[in-house]
């Protein structure tokens, strides 16, 4: 096979792929990083406790289990993630506890809209929020991916 009619055949090939996965539903509607340092959030959660947690947590969250300032901090960094998906930040009704983040049987963060947030990702077409993250000795990442 020549060159020209194997990189053609490759082409045909890659186009197929993206159209499965566009008639999948697995268009990407927005995305959003965010990254925190930890000893910024422990200071906050010092100073504030139980308040700033309530800022940041929804009620299922805080409901399940012990509240520590790293459990804080890897939800604020999703939820920042998650807002930048969404296309708004917080404004307009999106709130931090309107987005709560939970955990499957394997560990993998689940997302659940409500209010505004929820309404937002049915206005940009989206139909679930992906988020990863990640921790180390400072500090904590998301990755956040609205389809």
């Amino acid at each position: 096979m020549t060159f020209e009619r194997l990189k053609a055949k490759k082409e045909s090939e890659l186009i197929e792929i993206q159209s499965r996965v566009v008639g999948e539903s697995a268009v990407v509607q927005g995305i959003g990083v965010d990254i925190v340092k930890l000893e910024r959030i422990e200071a906050v959660h010092r100073r504030f406790g139980d308040r700033f947690a309530r800022k940041v947590l929804s009620a299922e969250e805080l409901s399940g289990g012990p509240v520590t300032a790293s459990l804080i901090a890897k939800r604020f960094a999703a939820k920042e993630a998650i807002a930048k998906a969404l296309g708004t930040g917080f404004r307009g009704g999106i709130t931090m506890p309107s987005i709560t983040i939970t955990k499957n049987s394997l560990n993998k963060p689940q997302v659940a809209l409500t209010g505004a947030a929820a309404e937002r990702l049915r206005v940009i077409g989206a139909q679930q929020v992906l988020v990863s993250i990640a921790d180390e000795v400072d500090s904590v990442v998301a990755f956040a991916i609205a389809q």
